[in-house]
Order: structure tokens, then C-alpha cells, then sequence
């Protein structure tokens, strides 16, 4: 019978992810919740088929990271919106695009919606709320 995974285990797992949370919410002073959706985000794709891209970030500068997340709640919207992104002619998300080395565009958020939302909600209630709760708790308030 498999035994459970304990929390530190499961920090320990995902400590890369860990990493790039923290600096997010503790260097660069971003949103707490949004920045969980962010990473939950980058985990979806990371299993959907662009591998490493939190890794790949954790050696970038500041302000590359900054704008990669940001690029990533344009992203978030796309997958909520009912409306049709920006023709791809249009690249909004040139970081992501680059660091992904792999074609990406709007329109690739748009088309997967429902499998993104299924998947960044279970990375969200499964690995990040679990896995960040220290991290939240020690910079709310």
C-alpha cells in the first residue's frame, strides 16, 4: 500500500517551483495569488509539452522574470476570455515565445482553454496551495 506524500516531501519536489515563487512574491513583490495562478500556469505547459521552463527561469534576471510573468497573466486572460485573441501576427508574449524555443502564441491559449483551466486549477489545489502555504503565511500581512 503506498503511503502518502508528506508536505515536505512534497516541497522537496517541487523546490524548484518553490524558488521561483518566492521570488516572485518576496523579491519582486507580486500578488501572492496571482503569482500561484502564474506558476500553476508554467506547470500546466511544463506537462502539456514545453519541458523546463520554471528551471529555465530561475537563472534569468529579475526584470526577464518580471516580464515573463507578466506575459503570463496575459495568458491567464486569454484562457478565460470568450473572445478571440490578437491575430499571431500580433506576438503579445515575445518573452514567453523565447523562452519556450517552441512555437507559442495566444491563439494556442485560446484553443486549449478548457484543458488549461482543468489543469492549472488541479496544479493550483494540488501542488500550489499545499506546496506554498509557508511561503504565503509568512508574507501575508
Amino acid at each position: 500500500m503506498d503511503s502518502p506524500v508528506t508536505i515536505e516531501e512534497l516541497r522537496s519536489f517541487h523546490s524548484i517551483d518553490r524558488e521561483l515563487y518566492s521570488r516572485l512574491v518576496i523579491k519582486l513583490r507580486r500578488d501572492i495569488s496571482t503569482s500561484m495562478q502564474v506558476i500553476a500556469l508554467w506547470m500546466w505547459l511544463e506537462d502539456v509539452g514545453y519541458p523546463n521552463i520554471i528551471h529555465k527561469m530561475l537563472s534569468l534576471p529579475d526584470s526577464l522574470v518580471k516580464a515573463l510573468a507578466d506575459e503570463a497573466l496575459i495568458c491567464l486572460n486569454c484562457i478565460t476570455s470568450d473572445s478571440s485573441p490578437p491575430p499571431p501576427t500580433n506576438n503579445c508574449i515575445p518573452c514567453t515565445l523565447g523562452l519556450m524555443k517552441q512555437d507559442i502564441s495566444l491563439q494556442f491559449f485560446h484553443d486549449n482553454r478548457l484543458s488549461a483551466i482543468r489543469g492549472i486549477t488541479k496544479k493550483l489545489n494540488n501542488v500550489c496551495l499545499r506546496t506554498f502555504a509557508d511561503i504565503v503565511a509568512a508574507n501575508v500581512g
